[in-house]
C-alpha cells in the first residue's frame, strides 16, 4: 500500500517497518502529486488507534527541538527530509 509522513508497523517480533510517503495507492500513481498531497492521502489510509501500525506526522521548523528529543530518548533512528 505505502512505498516508502511517516507509518510505522511493528513486526510479531516488535520490530519497526516505516514508511515515510505514499506513492502508489489503489492503483494510482501519486508521484505527480505535491508531497503535501501525498502526506494527506497517506495519513488517510492508515486506521486511526491502532496497535501495531502506527501514523506519525512531520515535525515543521523545530529540528533542534526534535533531535535533542531524540538524544534525550536515545531514539537509534530519526529521518530528516529538507
Amino acid at each position: 500500500m505505502a512505498n516508502h509522513n511517516f507509518v510505522t508497523c511493528f513486526s510479531g517480533e516488535g520490530n519497526p517497518l516505516m514508511a515515510f510517503d505514499l506513492l502508489w495507492c489503489d492503483g494510482e500513481d501519486l508521484r505527480c502529486l505535491l508531497l503535501t498531497d501525498r502526506k494527506r492521502r497517506l495519513r488517510s489510509v492508515v486506521p486511526r488507534g491502532g496497535e501495531r501500525l502506527l501514523y506519525c506526522d512531520h515535525v515543521a521548523d523545530m529540528a533542534e527541538e526534535l533531535f535533542a528529543l531524540v538524544c534525550q530518548r536515545d531514539i537509534v533512528t530519526a529521518t530528516q527530509k529538507t
